[in-house]
């Protein structure tokens, strides 16, 4: 048992330095200030010493199991606006330093958390979506799956540009298997067949992002006052209730529709949105 954990130690370093970038973080970079901290690591804010360009920093102790290299090896490869930009990925004293694109304005969520008072435009929303749903088409376009659309995985800054991010669980499809049917995600917001267990592709993110919408729309999203099981049940044999409160447009309104069309087979993707 000990000799098999121990390659699997040095199978998870030789795959680690597949992914460092040549150069020492502290060097390249400077004015390192914390703020974040996440099971994984701590988030730094700091800056590029050549340009001065805002950069967030994530460092992870290497012998933590929570070094994703899966999620390390998808954003090496990801380019696209609205998506956040990887910068590199470092070693020193045995953590890890990735650098990432800096997005000043937090995340979706706590937009929404911190001015509980003010409900976005329609046009607020239509505008969110559609960045969002533009960074979906290009990450199914490479035949992956994000499988955490949530409002905690939209970041914003003060150009007001909208970008995914946290790749951790996501999947890369292949010929040999063009479907996965793992159940992950985040209760409120995962789709029918996910919960259940099916095969599924590309558009359990569309149903995802259906919830996000609604979120924007109302909130929170649907059930969020049931327990976590509670509304799996409900999402997996009920879908999802109409919109309860709010002046929406017949437009908006039938895009959630589509986004959250219970039949997986039926629902539409993101070149048709």
């Amino acid at each position: 048992m000990k000799i098999n954990l121990k390659k699997q130690q040095i199978y998870k370093l030789t795959l680690i330095e597949e992914l460092i970038t040549s150069g020492d973080p502290t060097v390249l970079y400077k004015d390192y200030v914390p703020i974040g901290e996440g099971m994984s690591g701590v988030v730094f804010h700091c800056y590029e010493t050549s340009t001065n360009k805002e950069v967030a920093m994530k460092k992870i102790l290497i012998k933590n199991d929570s070094v994703n290299i899966q999620e390390i090896k998808i954003m090496q490869t990801l380019n696209q606006r609205n998506i956040v930009g990887y910068l590199g990925c470092y070693e020193l004293d045995n953590y890890l330093y990735i650098a990432m694109e800096y997005m000043d304005r937090n995340n979706l969520t706590a937009m929404l958390d911190f001015f509980p008072e003010f409900s976005l435009s329609e046009r607020h929303i239509a505008y969110v979506v559609h960045e969002s749903n533009t960074a979906l088409k290009y990450l199914h376009s490479l035949h992956r799956i994000h499988r955490d659309i949530k409002s905690d995985n939209i970041l914003l800054n003060h150009r007001g540009e909208i970008k995914l991010a946290d790749f951790g669980i996501s999947v890369q499809l292949t010929k040999r298997k063009s479907k996965r049917n793992t159940v992950v995600g985040t209760p409120y917001w995962m789709a029918p067949e996910v919960i259940k267990g099916k095969d599924y592709g590309t558009n359990i993110d569309i149903w995802s992002l259906g919830i996000m919408c609604r979120e924007m729309m109302e909130g929170v999203p649907p059930y969020i006052d049931d327990p976590p099981l509670r509304a799996l049940f409900k999402i997996s044999t009920k879908g999802i209730p109409p919109v309860q409160y709010g002046d929406y447009t017949p437009t908006i309104l039938d895009f959630v529709d589509k986004c959250l069309t219970f039949d997986p087979t039926k629902r539409p993707d993101c070149e048709e949105l």
